[in-house]
């Protein structure tokens, strides 16, 4: 992972190739138009070769954003919701999982839901938490695989889309590809 020594800012290596997977930490000093940010990736990989990148939380990136994902990568292949019935120390996260098999991405975005009558709502042009694990393309891992391996959840917490709400992928894609003031709802009796 040498390579990296020449762009980052800061690397913290866990392991060796000779005890793989090895892992690093790299921050990185980011300019935008509000000043310089310090954002840090974890890199996995075997023998000098990336395996997967992690990157986030991410709050003001304009590129990982929900519409230009949708808008670089088209419809994904699955997405996924997962959200609480009601708000626990004043907090209602609201999340939203965009899995691209083919493409090696697993995008997680999350936002502050609101309790609407029996409804949860989120969000998403408002402020965002943005999470992107990647992997090689052509390791084939499914959705529950993946958020085993990077959220290190069961993807029990989450539901498809459309059990979730009234919103196939299709739609999703097209409400979503453009920012708008559009939010999803689900029903709170779905959650715990």
């Amino acid at each position: 992972m040498g390579f990296l020594d020449t762009f980052a800012w800061k690397i913290s290596l866990v392991g060796s190739d000779a005890d793989p997977p090895q892992v690093a930490y790299a921050s990185f000093k980011v300019s935008d138009d509000k000043g310089v940010i310090t954002v840090q990736h974890i890199y996995t990989g075997r023998n000098g070769v990336i395996e997967t990148i992690e990157i986030g939380p991410e709050y003001d990136a304009s590129a990982y954003h929900l519409d230009a994902l949708l808008s670089s990568y088209g419809p994904p292949d699955e997405v996924w919701i997962r959200t609480y019935s009601h708000e626990e120390q004043n907090s209602l996260p609201f999340g939203i999982a965009l899995f691209y098999s083919q493409q090696g991405i697993l995008a997680e975005y999350y936002t502050a839901g609101y309790v609407k009558e029996n409804l949860v709502q989120g969000c998403p042009h408002r402020g965002m938490s943005i999470f992107l694990y990647l992997w090689n393309p052509r390791q084939s891992i499914t959705f529950s695989e993946a958020t085993r391996k990077f959220m290190r959840a069961e993807d029990r917490s989450f539901l498809p889309l459309s059990e979730a709400t009234e919103m196939d992928v299709e739609t999703f894609y097209r409400t979503f590809k453009v920012p708008d003031t559009s939010c999803l709802e689900t029903s709170a009796e779905l959650w715990p």
